[in-house]
This record gives C-alpha cells, structure tokens and sequence, in this order.
C-alpha cells in the first residue's frame, strides 16, 4: 500500500513539474500544462488550461499539428494548427450571434485562421498526356453567366519561315463532361501563329470535363492527342492557359 502511495505522488510531482516548468506560449492557454517537454517548452502531446483550453500536439510551445481549442464559452475548433493558428483541415463549431441554441459548423481549410472553403484549393487540374509542359488557373469574381476561358499555347514555336516551316497551335476537338455543364461554345482559331482561345459560356458549377487537344507539325503529319482534366469548384470566371510542347 505505500509503495503505491509513493508512486501515486511521484506521479503528481512529476505533472506539477511539467505545468511549472514547460512554457505554453499562447497566453489564453497560460496556467496548466501536462504533458511532454523539450527544451523547457510545451513540445509533444499535452493538455494546457488558462483562460481557454487545447488538447493536442506542441511544437516549440504552440499548438501545432493536430488537436481541438475550447473557448471559455463553449465554442471548439477540432483540426490542424501551425504555431498557434487554424491551418490546414479542421471544423470550427461556434454558437450563432443572439442565440442560445443555434450553432454554426464551418468544415474544410483554413488559412492562418481564415476560412477558405471546402477544399484546399478551389480548382484541381490533372494532366493525362506527355506533352502538356503546364496547365495555370486564375479566376475573378462571379456575375450573372459565368464564363471559362481556355487559351492553347504551342511551346515550340509559331511563325514560319523559309527554313522552319509553320507550326499549327493545339486545336481543343473534344470536351468530355462529367459534373456541370455549359451552354456555349465558342472558338477562336486564328490563321496565323496566334495562340488558339476557347471560351464556354453560361457555366454552371462545380464543373469537371476531360479537355483533348490535336497537335500536328509539317515535320510530323501524324496528329497527336493530349488531354487535361479541369475539376473547378466555385462560380467564378476562371482563365485556363494550357502549354503544349508541339
């Protein structure tokens, strides 16, 4: 029976050690802390209690990796944190302004605390085919008919000459929806060696198509095809410019 006392206070010394001696650094957690150390600091796996509360993992005193905040008033968030901030996946559960029952859960990714949305990044491209060197995505705000506008970049070369003969651009022959739609096409496919632009018009989202480009050269008459998948998540105007070494 006393050697279970004595290790039982062994135990409770050791914790008071570690709250004493191990900085939390976020000063709403600043007052208990037990869990692991390194080098004088909350650093590992632990609880800290202050005016809030966090449960998790450490990194130099902050909480960093994964683990769940609770405000003194209830609210929580459960995710991913980087020196003391919501980043990356987490749910923030938070009571609504002027009610006592309500509750607001926002899930997805976060950003130095900012809520960016459901996904990471709000488009995702997916190249199927050798010779597509880049694809870039930009975007603008949403109005009343979004558009996606697909320019086609030839990165070998344009203009002709005596010695080397034209290159044509990528033409896009074929697009393969699989989520959304859109009601217009419309083709710009100039003669000379200017780049070849697609815009669809009236887009509804989120939308996902497999786009397919035909290449072909004088030097080599066999016409090639690429292929890029396109998965875009919010109503926007979006700026797809897709580079093709011909």
């Amino acid at each position: 029976m006393k050697y279970y006392i004595i290790l039982l206070l062994t135990l409770l010394l050791s914790q008071i050690s570690k709250s004493q001696n191990c900085l939390v650094k976020d000063n709403n957690l600043k007052g208990e802390y037990i869990g692991e150390c390194r080098n004088g600091k909350a650093h590992g796996k632990g609880t800290a209690k202050g005016i809030d509360t966090y449960t998790g993992e450490f990194v130099d005193g902050y909480p960093e990796g994964e683990g769940i905040y609770t405000w003194k008033n209830g609210d929580h968030y459960d995710g991913s944190w980087k020196k003391g901030y919501f980043q990356g996946k987490g749910t923030l559960t938070k009571k609504a302004e002027n009610s006592n029952d309500s509750l607001i859960v926002l899930s997805g990714y976060w950003e130095h605390v900012k809520y960016i949305g459901k996904r990471a990044k709000p488009y995702e491209t997916t190249i199927l085919s050798n010779n597509i060197s880049n694809v870039s995505v930009k975007s603008q705000p949403e109005t009343d008919h979004c558009s996606i506008l697909i320019i086609v970049k030839n990165m070998t070369g344009g203009g002709s000459s005596l010695s080397t003969p034209h290159l044509s651009n990528p033409k896009l022959v074929d697009i393969q929806v699989t989520q959304g739609r859109f009601l217009q096409r419309i083709n710009d496919e100039p003669l000379s060696g200017e780049l070849n632009k697609y815009i669809l018009r009236d887009v509804t989202f989120p939308f996902s198509a497999t786009l397919s480009f035909e290449t072909s050269n004088p030097g080599n008459p066999i016409a090639t095809s690429e292929r890029v998948v396109i998965d875009l998540f919010e109503s926007k105007n979006w700026y797809i410019t897709i580079s093709i070494d011909n």
